[in-house]
């Protein structure tokens, strides 16, 4: 599978996941997506030039983060135009960083969400 496919497919995660057709998992969907084998160097920067060009691919993450039903995990908050990714463990917020870019906020997120499911 070319880099260029697995990036798209891993934008596109979380509007593939509220599909009603969609009946994978994301793990299921993650590893299919050919993600374990691509090359990671520079992949946060393409994952963001890739959502700079497409604001609804952020929104759906936003929207996946904001409707996800777990008491710990990673999430991505806009707060009046920063973006705050963190942890959430129960009560607690941890590796917290607070982004002005929301493609560079969202691409971490990414990241951190796959790496999370797939560990």
């Amino acid at each position: 599978m070319k880099k260029y496919d697995i990036i798209m497919s891993l934008v596109n995660l979380a509007s593939n996941l509220v599909d009603p057709k969609n009946k994978k998992s994301i793990q299921v969907l993650i590893r299919e997506s050919g993600y374990e084998s691509l090359d990671k160097v520079d992949l946060a920067l393409e994952l963001e030039a890739v959502l700079l060009k497409d604001r609804s691919l952020i929104m759906d993450w936003l929207n996946w983060s904001e409707n996800k039903r777990t008491d710990k995990g990673w999430f991505i908050k806009n707060e009046n135009h920063r973006y705050l990714v963190g942890y959430f463990n129960g009560a607690v917020i941890s590796k917290s960083i607070i982004y002005s870019s929301e493609s560079e906020a969202c691409a971490t997120f990414i990241l951190n969400e796959i790496n999370s499911i797939l560990n």
